[in-house]
């Protein structure tokens, strides 16, 4: 589902059986925070992001160039040294294999994510509507049918950073 609330863009991948009544549900919740269902898919582009369990003397400096090679957007350092490496949708399983064969690393997870648009990215905001877009967030996140929720909000400390998806 695509949402709007001004200035930010929303994403919200779902899995359910029953998508009226989630459609149904999440606009319920998107009203009470101001925000609409609206085309938003244009602001994002999808990509296929792999997840490396940290491993001694194996980081982003060591797998940067076999992930270039595999055809990896962007590699980074996530949280306790693991590896992020974001590649194109169609490239994603290819690429772990090139990346964990090659440097022994075990794939922790693997999932498609919208990234924002650099150009597209909004770094600052009033507080009422951050406010707004931090509870609707938390909101959407715990409706047991969303899996997750992506916006192109870049706080002003991480503008330098990727964006990166609520966990769900």
């Amino acid at each position: 589902m695509e949402a709007i609330l001004p200035p930010a863009a929303i994403m919200i991948d779902c899995e359910t059986d029953s998508k009226a009544r989630v459609l149904q549900d999440l606009r319920v919740i998107m009203k009470k925070y101001g925000a609409r269902e609206g085309p938003t898919a244009y602001l994002f582009e999808k990509r296929g992001r792999s997840t490396f369990t940290p491993k001694d003397g194996v980081g982003v400096d060591e797998v940067f160039d076999t992930a270039l090679e595999a055809g990896a957007i962007d590699v980074t350092e996530g949280e306790e040294g693991r590896v992020v490496v974001d590649t194109i949708v169609e490239d994603t399983k290819a690429a772990e294999k090139q990346i964990a064969d090659g440097h022994d690393l075990e794939i922790e997870s693997s999932e498609n994510v919208w990234h924002p648009n650099a150009e597209t990215q909004v770094e600052d905001m009033d507080e009422g509507v951050y406010t707004a877009l931090s509870n609707l967030q938390q909101e959407l996140e715990d409706y047991d049918d969303v899996r997750s929720v992506f916006t192109n909000f870049v706080p002003v400390e991480d503008a330098e950073a990727p964006a990166t998806p609520a966990a769900a």
